[in-house]
């Protein structure tokens, strides 16, 4: 029927059985998780709530997802520390649980949680409940803590950053590995999102995922479209949950936000109360005894996820609405008479949108002014039925419509179906409409009531709104005059035009507002634009109803030449190249899309090279050492170049060439003293020092040094240098490194071998004797003392008569390392001593060595006797009654081999006990339980080859 707008109603009623009435019967669980949304992490208490109302159940908590500062062995633990209040009931009937998170819990208590209720009774669902806890110092802040996509949607995930310049953001999923994709990006895109896709995401900094630090936030999938329930088919049309509520995808019921409750969420609670009745108190003592919900996230059963209590948003959720909102997350816009904003008095605390007077022009409702009025002067209302249990029969529905401010009193009127419609004979009257159902039993109680009015219409939205063309700094739009119908009768006054920047030259994404122009004309060119960049432009009919729907389209403007030239940043040098680095033409400036840099090199005969670039560098290569080089570079578009800049650099000094010509003189051979000298190369880049050095090759001519020993005679701006070297009959290398500003130049070197000498060392002698013989021996005079080539040895030998008489002296050179003597007096001492011959002469004589011709009378046995801290040692001998030497004197020492029988010793000294007198000897001071080898020799000069030892145990100590 023509002039008839149809508005569909929820019929918000409680039919009860025993009256003969009606009841719909829900299956969504009254179940509410709440926690405090961000906490100072070392000095806050916290906590989560779980609250259940009208039914019975067991209430627990748990950790969702591992966020790598848990514990390793327990990643989904329970943070480290963790307190439960006793469950309890509450004055409504309803079950509470807390689980105390105290501040010593620290950054464990980080995380993503879940309350979770075991129903009891057969068929009852099992509830789990995610919400997630954060910090207040967080690198990063989710736009919303949860958010709720139908299936096949498009969603966009953001997060912004607490410091601006900390960019490197790393993306992960229910603890997985980081997104590779998503590296240092503020948004994650699902072009189509399904159920694999819901879970909880996680926005850390790079490297610092343990701090703590982290955004988390819950995308939760509805398994139906838009509107739409009874998953998985969805083959239902959901009803209108208002106040923000959310239609269930499997039972179709409204799940309302905190402050709101009743079927379909039309009944405002207030800003102390949450639960679908309402049947809980934010002043509770269990959470603080506030007289609001302020600064607590509640979160429902999946689909409806996270949001702040009505009147407050933000992401600690203490924030309260600003002007003309109101509701939970401060996501509903209030509609009062005259813009009164939400301010108390027409829209009570921000909370509700309940407006105490008239509402605004073209709203209406008994509540809070949530329909828009129609403009026609007939109306079709339409309702969904209730179905009744145990057989309970609708016979009819019975409405009542009267003005608002009639004071009489109608009758009901009963029609049949769910749909009526009637005349609105009034223009601008308020008129109100109310319906109920009647059963056989009686009638109900009616809906709310809801309130219209007739008021001229705006217009439809234009047609074909079109980007004609553009330039770099102009567009031209054109469009076509709405029609009227029968939903927009109205014709248009005139057109707002409003741009926006959205992307400035495509590399910069902004919210600038551009301007607005109002035209009655159907098209318009704009001007001034910036060059490359992308505007949305939105095209609103108007007329005295006020602003009617907006076209909006999008158009990026043309490219034109670089504005700025390159900004200069760095430049680096070596002896043949030359590195320049500049800053990309900073947004903004740009004018297109920078296609390359072009740049020219210019030495001072001129140009020497040009070439194109993507990068903001370049390096000329093959250049001349110590030159001064121009650099002219310039940015393109497709459109041209813009203007160049001028950069200077010099190339860096080479290294100078290697000295030639060197030549050594002697100045004294008997101390090793030469002059050194050479000629300067004649290269670009000449010495202004030289480095010379000598190296130790071969010492004595009988080792070669290795690793060699370079000694640095020092630095000399001379082409000639002095040495004194210290090692004769040796060879050394002789070197110099010419050096200059860039560095040493390579080594040029010369051999030479210094004269000999007399040997700085005496041999050293070892000694055996017999009764009636003694055999001397020595080593050869060691690498590095000989100083010249060994050619003989001297020696000297006296007997025991007087020192004064040459007689007794022998003397003879020999080449040989060792020399006998026999038929010698037994039990006498005799001397000896040797020294060293080079062509040059004698080196030192040795000490004299004295020798004893020696019978020795061997020991026969050796017996130990340990105790604790004491080793009593005895022996024997053969007993030799013919022995022309007998002994008087035995050494005894002793090794610890193992203290304790828990340190064994792979290198244990020898400790000299004492010299004796005797054949027996206590060692005291000794280790308890410790293994010792105790050693007794003769004290003669041949006693060494007739040690006696022996192994023995300490006794372990009390």
């Amino acid at each position: 029927m023509a002039g008839i707008m149809e508005v569909r109603l929820q019929l918000a009623w409680q039919l009860l059985l025993f009256l003969g009435q009606c009841k719909s019967v829900s299956a969504f669980v009254d179940f509410t998780c709440i926690t405090k949304p961000r906490i100072d992490i070392y000095s806050e208490d916290t906590y989560i709530a779980g609250y259940l109302h009208g039914g019975n159940a067991t209430l627990s908590f748990a950790r969702t997802t591992y966020t790598s500062f848990d514990n390793i062995n327990d990643q989904l633990g329970l943070p480290s520390v963790h307190y439960y209040l006793e469950t309890h009931s509450s004055s409504t009937g309803g079950k509470i649980s807390i689980l105390l998170l105290p501040a010593p819990g620290g950054k464990t208590r980080i995380g993503a949680f879940a309350c979770r209720a075991v129903m009891t009774g057969r068929g009852r669902p099992n509830i789990s409940i995610g919400t997630v806890i954060m910090s207040k110092t967080a690198d990063f802040l989710p736009t919303r803590v949860s958010r709720t996509a139908n299936r096949g949607d498009a969603v966009n995930l953001t997060v912004t950053a607490t410091d601006p310049y900390r960019t490197n953001t790393r993306w992960r999923k229910d603890g997985s590995a980081p997104y590779l994709h998503q590296r240092d990006s503020f948004n994650f895109d699902i072009a189509n999102v399904t159920l694999s896709d819901s879970g909880v995401y996680e926005v850390h900094s790079a490297g610092e995922r343990s701090t703590g630090k982290q955004a988390l936030m819950r995308l939760i999938f509805r398994a139906c479209q838009k509107d739409k329930w009874n998953a998985p088919s969805c083959d239902r049309v959901c009803p209108v949950c208002f106040n923000g509520g959310m239609c269930d995808d499997w039972s179709g019921d409204c799940i309302c936000p905190p402050g709101f409750s009743g079927q379909f969420c039309g009944i405002p609670k207030g800003t102390n109360c949450f639960g679908q009745n309402g049947s809980f108190r934010c002043d509770s003592p269990e959470l603080g005894g506030g007289p609001t919900c302020a600064g607590m996230l509640f979160c429902l059963p999946d689909p409806y996820g996270c949001s702040c209590a009505a009147g407050y948003q933000g992401i600690d959720c203490n924030e309260t609405c600003g002007d003309g909102f109101y509701g939970a997350d401060c996501g509903q816009t209030c509609h009062c008479m005259d813009g009164v904003a939400c301010d108390g008095i027409n829209c009570q605390d921000r909370t509700t949108g309940e407006c105490f007077g008239v509402c605004a022009p073209r709203f209406t409702g008994i509540i809070n002014c949530r329909f828009i009025c129609p403009c026609f002067t007939e109306k079709t209302f339409i309702w969904q039925p209730v179905n009744c249990p145990n057989g309970t029969v609708i016979v009819n529905y019975v409405y009542k419509f009267v003005t608002v401010e009639s004071d009489q009193e109608l009758e009901a009127v009963r029609t049949e179906g769910n749909s009526v419609s009637v005349h609105l004979p009034l223009c601008g009257t308020l008129y109100e409409f109310e319906v109920a159902a009647e059963t056989t039993k009686g009638i109900g109680p009616f809906s709310y009531k809801s309130i219209f009015a007739s008021f001229e219409e705006v217009p439809d939205a234009v047609d074909g709104l079109t980007v004609q063309g553009t330039s770099h700094n102009g567009v031209t739009l054109l469009w076509e005059v709405p029609g009227t119908s029968q939903e927009y009768p109205c014709p248009t006054s005139d057109y707002l035009v409003t741009f926006d920047l959205i992307n400035l030259e495509q590399c910069l994404e902004v919210h600038q507002h551009g301007g607005s122009v109002t035209t009655t004309n159907t098209s318009i060119t704009l001007r001034g634009l910036k060059a490359y960049s992308t505007y949305n432009v939105s095209i609103t009919p108007r007329n005295q109803a006020g602003n009617g729907t907006t076209s909006s389209a999008q158009f990026t403007t043309g490219e034109t030449v670089p504005q700025i030239p390159p900004e200069f940043k760095s430049s680096s040098a070596t002896t043949d190249s030359i590195t320049w680095t500049w800053n990309p033409i900073p947004c903004g400036s740009r004018g297109g899309n920078i296609t390359g840099y072009r740049t020219r090199l210019f030495r001072p005969d001129g140009l020497l090279g040009k070439r194109g670039d993507l990068t903001t560098s370049v390096t000329y290569t093959g250049l001349e050492p110590c030159t001064n080089y121009t650099l002219a570079v310039q940015a393109y578009t497709s459109e041209g170049g813009g203007p160049s800049v001028t950069l200077h650099q010099q190339t860096a000094t080479a290294v100078p060439d290697a000295v030639s010509d060197i030549s050594i003189h002697v100045i004294s051979r008997e101390r090793n003293e030469f002059d050194v000298r050479w000629t300067s190369s004649d290269g670009a880049c000449p010495a202004t020092s030289y480095s010379v050095t000598y190296e130790l090759i071969t010492m004595d001519r009988c080792t070669m040094q290795n690793p060699p020993i370079i000694t640095d005679v020092g630095t000399v701006d001379t082409t000639h240098a002095t040495l004194h070297l210290p090692a004769y009959y040796s060879k050394y290398r002789v070197s110099v490194a010419p050096i200059n500003e860039a560095g040493h130049g390579e080594e040029n070197s010369m051999v030479i071998d210094t004269k000999e000498n007399t040997p700085t060392a005496a041999p050293v002698i070892r000694s055996t004797a017999s009764n009636n013989s003694i055999t001397f021996s020595w080593d050869p005079i060691p690498c590095g003392s000989r100083r010249g080539n060994i050619t003989h040895y001297e020696y000297r030998f006296r007997d025991p008569g007087p020192y004064e008489e040459v007689n007794s002296i022998k003397k003879r050179n020999i080449s040989k390392l060792s020399v006998t003597f026999h038929d010698l007096s037994p039990c006498t001492t005799y001397s000896f001593r040797v020294r060293a011959y080079t062509r040059i002469g004698a080196g030192l004589w040795t000490n004299w060595t004295h020798q004893d011709t020696v019978v020795i009378d061997e020991i026969h046995s050796l017996n130990l006797q340990p105790s604790t801290n004491e080793i009593k040692a005895s022996w024997t001998t053969a007993g030799n009654e013919d022995n022309p030497c007998p002994l008087t004197s035995y050494r005894v020492s002793y090794q610890l081999l193992n203290l304790e029988q828990c340190q064994p010793r792979t290198d244990p000294a020898v400790i000299r006990a004492a010299v004796v007198n005797g054949s027996d000897i206590s060692i005291t001071s000794m280790h308890a339980y410790s293994t010792y080898s105790v050693q007794v020799v003769p004290a003669n000069n041949d006693g060494a080859n007739y040690l006696k030892s022996k192994t023995v145990t300490t006794d372990e100590g009390g």
